[in-house]
């Protein structure tokens, strides 16, 4: 087998957009590379390899890949939005089939030399596929999916244009789910399997041991196929044009004398009798190493007496098999299913005695085992081993699969010709009913068995590639095949970018840490770190020289990131027994390193410099304070280390201190420069407050002090997810903070008087923005998680990640222009980790559970076309600048096509509402002149709001009177006081929320102020709101409304008559209080 080459390269990147230009500048984000593979998902990983390409398939979490392992190339079969569960390739390795399960799951069938989408079902079962194969001829698709009712089966001819499955039927269930078979011992398991909490075998077996988990058609019938599940197995057909099925009685150990196992995996043999044109056999692996032969029997044929009787008497068993079945199975069962052929188990073989049998294949005439044993094994059709693999060391094996080309392996296997011809007329008079012929006079002879070069997969994300000659090779040494892929055995925590090299580094929580070079896709950096530590993130300091790394369990360990061959630990830190540390950033000038962990505390470490070098002699210090941790519960002072100790930190990290500034999870920490060149701290958490710290006045004694008191940025449900610092310019004055919140909201705040700049709308792509940073600009500035070389701290373009599925970029400066934002499904779940890379080329992006790490290319000048070419017609009396806009406020808008546009009815409101504005403002009732200026007094901003049935709070209408005052200050050093259509739209659009109040939040908000009316009457049990509680609230506390303002809106809601009817004592409920006060309906459906 060709090993990996030095040359490099990279797949060809496909371009998608609506004109010429965009098709020349391509996507803002695409796809370059996936590190990982979908480890769990048996029989994934395929060789493609032939004479004229060196090429595996493999599964990567929503994505498929098509290797080239000797110039290293990928290409991308993207398309899916969940995570591929189940994939297949054709016998002449031509076509590649993929299906996944969740939502909006599809069946995708792909060219293996172009990598184009030939075929997409959509929706092939209500939750998707479990398991897939394609039929030997690759005319039809055979799924096993899964419903609210329970699995079923379908066949489908892809090849011919018509939409549903050729043939749908329920999969048969278990009378009363009979008691499942105890699960395998650990004496018959590898050690290294009952370790890897991970294995397939023990993890991913379904809880139901009557869910099936693999499909497979017969290598010779494409009318059969077989499904298996941890405690039966099931066979089908559709040779007599309708989807039949059989499942064998359960096996009982005491009939076998021994212990079966949870099947695993279920393959037809080679094709039966040619001459009698008999079905062929199956065989099912076990978790146990027991290999379950199933033969075909027929009661009608089998004669009495000689070799048949046994079979004849097993044949009888065949009726039991009903009796396994449940009344729904047994009463869509048709009267012609005697003509399928039953099959049932007559005989065990223990292949595997340190570990299970997860998958099988056929090669030729060869049974293949793969072994959880890290063994691949070849039987010939009578079970005698041909050859053995056993010294790949690589974890054990899932999946393998052989190249289809001409050079192969030959291995000469001894057999009794007089054996192998009595064996074999054995088999043909099982199948046909007649007794065996005598075998002639035993002579020995050899045959020579061909195995091509081969591919395995690994539960260790490990993809091997074995040289089929390493079979002859003496040493052990020798045995153990080319590493072609490593990938991550465990879900990623977290995600990094060296600041000034091309460089990614992830951490798995199994606390295995990889660090790639990005640019020739080397990996460079494996390291496990302490097993008993789970880390949780990761960050460089500014000028790459350490990596530090966040653990579950409080400590914080300084890695060296100069010797990448070990990365040696120089310093460690914990912070405080019983916390895990959340998230943590060096300061960019590499002076601090700020820590945020699970009770809500910030806690702070400076790097002391001198010409002294500390004792352990590496210019770093362990500092251990768990002793010492003296302070209140608010700040708290560091240790203070005794001199002359050997620990002296004059030239090290000191613990100065930490500090309980919040009253929920911290969601980001960020440090920024002032205008001045000074370090500034801040951090904001869940209780929707920002804070910033005073780092020059923080010291060891002293502990952490902060710069001013915790201020509330968000208000309400509202909660703010991140924040990054922007340094003032010279055409932007203000030293600035953004953050993005759960309402789908960009913030601008002042960093000195923390007073609110600018809200703008943020991407609604996926949910709220969880992870941003400035983007790098390409000639070198700026860094890959808010550090580097130049400056990071302003940027022409913000890239995010969401918590769930989304990356995108927004383009600055922020206004909620929907065109200056993208974004596209990056991984199927949780997003773990996301950073750039330094040059601001790269988006680098971690799945967490996928165990996926993606490398996206950015292309903003797309985003800038996209920005400049809005895709609306011109809409007449609507200014250009406001266009973009449109489709927010009437979503018909953006579906028009191109087609002329009318200004919709909303738009209109604005309009009109504005116009009397400026009436009201000269007077209602005056004669003299009027003049529409096309201004009005901010003053007017509350009641226009109101009017398009947006109703503020008061801080809501002070931040946006503030913006609009505000909004050329920076510049131009002056304020507004008035207001023009184009920005009131805008202001409108920006601060409205972007989904209304549903019901739950309603009965969410009235149960928390009937648990407040219980605080406030001390009583031990929570009483229903009643109306005079809310009276009180809603006149005495927050934003209250006096007495007449009140009665005049429940007035105006509900009528005079309504309101006289309530009484003090009127409980309220979530839906009474929305139809009867609110006059709110719930929505049809």
């Amino acid at each position: 087998m060709a090993g990996p080459a030095d040359e490099r390269g990279a797949p060809e990147e496909k371009s998608s957009g609506h004109d010429d230009r965009a098709d020349q500048l391509g996507q803002a984000l695409a796809l370059k590379w996936s590190f990982g593979c979908n480890k769990d998902v048996r029989g994934s990983v395929h060789n493609l390899s032939d004479d004229n390409r060196n090429v595996v398939f493999y599964l990567c979490a929503h994505t498929g890949v098509l290797y080239d392992y000797v110039h290293r190339r990928q290409t991308l079969l993207q398309g899916h939005c969940n995570p591929i569960t189940a994939c297949a390739v054709s016998a002449d390795k031509r076509w590649i089939v993929t299906a996944d399960a969740g939502a909006d799951s599809m069946i995708v069938v792909w060219d293996s030399y172009s990598g184009t989408p030939i075929k997409t079902i959509f929706n092939p079962h209500e939750n998707g596929v479990v398991g897939i194969d394609i039929s030997p001829d690759a005319m039809l698709i055979a799924s096993l999916g899964s419903s609210e009712q329970g699995q079923e089966v379908s066949v489908w001819e892809w090849t011919v244009d018509h939409d549903g499955a050729l043939y749908t039927r329920a999969c048969p269930r278990a009378a009363g789910k009979d008691k499942p078979l105890p699960s395998p011992s650990p004496s018959s398991t590898s050690s290294d399997v009952e370790e890897d909490e991970t294995n397939e075998l023990t993890v991913n077996s379904p809880r139901d041991p009557f869910a099936y988990t693999s499909i497979q058609f017969s290598g010779a019938n494409v009318h059969e196929f077989v499904t298996t599940a941890p405690q039966r197995v099931t066979f089908w057909s559709w040779a007599a044009h309708k989807l039949e099925c059989r499942t064998p009685p359960p096996m009982d150990a005491a009939d076998f004398g021994t212990k079966i196992g949870h099947f695993a995996h279920t393959i037809f043999l080679s094709p039966g009798n040619a001459q009698t044109g008999a079905p062929a056999r199956a065989v099912s692996g076990t978790e146990e190493g027991n290999l379950v032969l199933w033969e075909v029997v027929s009661t009608s044929s089998i004669p009495a007496g000689g070799a048949a009787a046994a079979t004849a008497e097993a044949a009888a068993a065949v009726g039991a098999a009903d009796a396994f079945l449940d009344e729904a199975t047994m009463e869509s069962k048709t009267t012609t299913l005697s003509d399928m052929p039953a099959r049932i188990a007559v005989k065990v073989v223990k292949l595997n005695r340190s570990g299970g049998i997860p998958f099988m294949t056929m090669c030729d005439d060869l049974l293949v085992v793969c072994g959880t044993d890290e063994s691949v094994r070849f039987y010939d059709m009578d079970f005698r081993i041909v050859a053995w693999y056993e010294d790949l060391e690589a974890g054990p094996i899932n999946s393998v699969s052989f190249a289809n080309t001409s050079q192969v392996h030959y291995v000469d296997v001894p057999v009794n010709e007089a054996a192998h011809a009595a064996s074999a007329s054995l088999s043909s008079a099982q199948a046909a009913g007649d007794a065996p012929i005598a075998p002639p006079n035993s002579r020995r002879k050899s045959i020579k068995h061909g195995i091509p070069d081969f591919v395995v997969g690994t539960t260790r994300a490990l993809l091997v590639g074995v040289d089929a000659a390493i079979f002859e090779e003496a040493s052990s040494d020798h045995r153990h095949g080319t590493l072609l892929l490593q990938g991550f055995d465990g879900a990623l925590a977290s995600v990094c970018t060296h600041p000034m090299e091309p460089y990614v580094v992830a951490v798995s929580r199994n606390g295995v840490l990889q660090g790639w070079e990005y640019e020739d896709r080397r990996l460079e950096v494996v390291k496990v770190l302490h097993p008993d530590d789970v880390p949780s993130c990761l960050a460089f300091s500014p000028d790459g020289a350490l990596l530090a790394v966040g653990f579950e369990n409080g400590m914080v360990r300084l890695l060296r990131w100069a010797s990448k061959h070990d990365l040696a630990e120089v310093a460690c830190f914990q912070i405080r027994p019983g916390t895990g540390i959340v998230t943590l950033r060096f300061s960019l000038d590499g002076r601090f390193l700020g820590v945020a962990d699970t009770q809500h505390a910030v806690g702070l470490y400076r790097f002391v410099a001198s010409d002294v070098v500390s004792a352990n002699g590496q210019g770093f210090t362990s500092v251990d304070h768990m002793k010492v941790d003296r302070g209140k519960r608010r700040g708290e002072a560091g240790p203070g280390l005794e001199p002359g100790d050997g620990s002296e930190p004059r030239n090290g990290w000191t613990y100065l201190g930490r500090y309980i500034s919040h009253t929920a999870p911290v969601t980001c920490l960020t440090f920024g420069l002032s205008a001045e060149g000074a370090n500034r701290f801040f951090s904001t958490a869940r209780d929707g407050t920002l804070v910033e710290y005073d780092l020059e006045q923080s010291s060891v004694v002293d502990g952490i002090k902060l710069a001013t008191e915790p201020v509330y940025i968000e208000h309400g449900t509202s909660e703010p997810t991140f924040c990054i610092a922007q340094t003032a310019t010279r055409d932007d004055r203000e030293d600035t903070i953004i953050t993005c919140n759960t309402d789908f909201k960009f913030k601008v705040f002042n960093a000195n008087n923390k007073s609110c700049r600018k809200t703008t709308l943020g991407p609604t792509f996926g949910g709220p923005i969880s992870c941003m940073q400035f983007l790098a600009s390409s000639n070198g500035g700026g860094a890959g998680d808010g550090l580097g070389k130049g400056s990071s701290t302003r940027g022409d373009y913000i890239a995010y990640a969401t918590a769930e599925k989304v990356i995108g970029l927004v383009k600055t400066p922020l206004d909620g222009n929907p065109f200056k934002m993208m974004g596209l499904i990056a991984h199927p779940g949780p997003i773990s980790g996301f950073a750039t890379s330094f040059d601001g080329k790269y988006l680098i992006t971690a799945g967490g559970p996928d165990m996926t790490c993606n490398l996206w290319t950015v292309n903003t000048p797309a985003l800038d076309l996209a920005a400049v070419s809005v895709a609306v017609a011109p809409i007449p009396g609507v200014p250009a600048s406001l266009l973009p806009y449109m489709p927010l406020l009437d979503p018909e808008v953006a579906e028009m096509d191109g087609q002329e546009a009318t200004r919709s009815a909303i738009f209109e409101d604005i309009v009109d509402f504005f116009f009397y504005a400026q009436i009201r403002c000269q007077g209602e009732e005056t004669t003299s002149p009027r003049r529409a200026e096309g201004r009005v007094p901010l003053r007017e901003i509350p009641s226009l709001m109101r009017a398009l049935s947006f109703y503020p709070s008061e801080k809501q209408i002070e931040d946006m009177c503030v913006e609009v005052r505000y909004a050329d200050f920076a510049s131009t050093a002056r304020t507004r006081d008035t207001i023009n259509l184009e920005d009131l739209v805008r202001l409108y659009i920006n601060h409205r929320p972007v989904s209304g109040v549903t019901l739950d939040e309603i009965s969410s908000a009235i149960s928390t102020l009937s648990a407040f009316t219980t605080e406030l009457n001390h009583s031990g049990l929570q009483t229903p709101l009643n109306w005079s509680a809310l009276q009180a609230f809603l006149g005495e506390q927050a934003e209250s409304l006096p007495p007449t303002e009140l009665q005049s809106c429940l007035v105006m809601l509900m009528g005079r008559t309504a309101v006289d009817a309530l009484k003090p004592t009127t409980k309220i409920a979530a839906e009474s209080f929305c139809a009867d006060v609110l006059g709110l309906q719930p929505l049809a459906g």
